[in-house]
């Protein structure tokens, strides 16, 4: 950049020095004619002075032809002095567009430079926005985890243990091992009817339901069961299990809504 701004303070010099000089070669040449064309007219005021006896004797075409050849390399000077004048002032203005598209070609890099500084300002910010909503997720991921585990830790755990009787009827023991809860519904997809529990179900509290009527079409070896209680706080929660082979797996716990028979 240093460069850049030490060539550009050096450009207008120059062209100052480039303009001083044409302008002192179109003085010079308009001085030269104006002195020639002086010389000139003194030389003929001096032949006409020393031929003045001869002027009333001359005839008209003579005098014509006098005036001609007077004026005539007058004009030639002047015609010459006003070329070089003119080709002077061509090359200026060559000079002066060539100086002005050096000057345009400078502004467009320098536009082109602070475009592509301007890109990578809105890239980084772009990068800083993602990395904080990146963040604000996170936070809000962990803290949404952390109530998750708050909840679930006081809710209850169900455990199952199923004795047939024949295959359509059954005498099932719900073990409640983790923490109280109240109003329970158990519906089981093999279950003819739903099987409640009205009091609270304290931990390490145990349930029989005997004689419960399975359907024709349940899977003895695959049940799924789903239960809606109350927890500790009174909040409806849904918990789904599936018993199989007589292992019980807790596969959801969320909120529900609280079911009656």
């Amino acid at each position: 950049m240093e460069k850049m701004s030490m060539g550009q303070e050096n450009q207008p010099e120059t062209g100052k020095v480039q303009s001083g000089n044409k302008k002192l070669g179109m003085a010079t040449s308009t001085i030269w004619a104006t002195w020639l064309t002086v010389l000139w007219l003194i030389g003929v005021a001096v032949i006409v002075y020393l031929r003045r006896g001869d002027i009333p004797t001359l005839q008209l075409n003579a005098i014509g032809d006098f005036l001609a050849g007077t004026v005539s390399p007058l004009a030639l000077l002047w015609l010459v002095a006003g070329y070089v004048r003119q080709g002077y002032e061509l090359r200026q203005n060559t000079d002066a567009l060539y100086l002005q598209q050096k000057a345009l070609l400078l502004q467009h890099e320098e536009l082109a430079n602070q475009v592509a500084e301007t890109r990578k300002l809105a890239h980084h910010s772009e990068q800083q926005a993602a990395a904080s909503l990146a963040m604000v997720e996170f936070n809000i991921t962990e803290k949404r985890d952390k109530e998750i585990s708050v909840i679930n830790a006081v809710q209850p755990l169900f455990d199952y243990k199923i004795f047939f009787i024949n295959e359509t009827v059954c005498n099932l023991i719900v073990h409640n091992k983790g923490n109280p809860a109240s109003n329970i519904v158990f519906d089981c997809e093999g279950f003819v009817a739903r099987l409640t529990v009205g009091s609270a179900m304290a931990k390490d509290r145990k349930v029989n339901f005997n004689h419960t009527r399975l359907t024709a079409e349940a899977n003895v070896e695959d049940l799924l069961i789903r239960v809606n209680y109350l927890d500790i706080y009174e909040a409806p929660r849904l918990q789904i299990y599936r018993v199989i082979a007589g292992n019980t797996h807790l596969i959801e716990s969320r909120e529900g809504e609280l079911k009656t028979n």
